[in-house]
């Protein structure tokens, strides 16, 4: 888990350390064929991708298990999957925002289960089944509290 009240490793030396640029481009080589290969901790999804409006900035908000530690501790004072959603709607407000529950709490494994109307009082959609790195691809923007895939969502800009 990831805890955002002291400054971790990966912090200190992107603070600290000067990179050369054969290194900087050795990342970026790096980076270019993760994104080629389509290599994700999510895997290949099959689904249906979700109809998203055109011409419409679209938002993803990702949900995450609410008692994981990386939320509790990672989550910068956002407390929960609702306070997310509140957030991502004062932050975009004429967005169309797609929420996308943790598979685990949609299938009632863990905590942080948003009922239906809950969650579309604040965003426009509920996905639940498109292949998840096609839809990162897909929106303009993504919110998450700790969750991996806003890691994913910046190896692909």
């Amino acid at each position: 888990y990831y805890d955002a009240r002291s400054p971790s490793d990966m912090e200190t030396l992107l603070a600290t350390h000067v990179f050369s640029p054969e290194l900087e481009a050795r990342a970026a080589r790096l980076r270019a064929a993760i994104r080629a290969s389509a290599v994700t901790k999510y895997g290949q999804d099959a689904g249906r991708m979700i109809d998203l409006p055109q011409g419409r900035r679209t938002v993803l908000a990702v949900g995450q298990v609410e008692d994981d530690l990386s939320v509790e501790y990672g989550g910068a004072g956002v407390a929960g999957n609702l306070d997310l959603l509140e957030r991502v709607r004062a932050a975009q407000p004429d967005a169309w925002i797609v929420y996308r529950p943790h598979p685990d709490v949609q299938a009632g494994l863990r905590k942080g289960h948003l009922s239906d109307a809950v969650v579309l009082a604040h965003a426009d959609g509920i996905d639940t089944g498109s292949p998840l790195m096609a839809l990162v691809q897909a929106v303009d923007e993504v919110h998450v509290l700790s969750s991996l895939t806003g890691f994913e969502a910046l190896m692909r800009d």
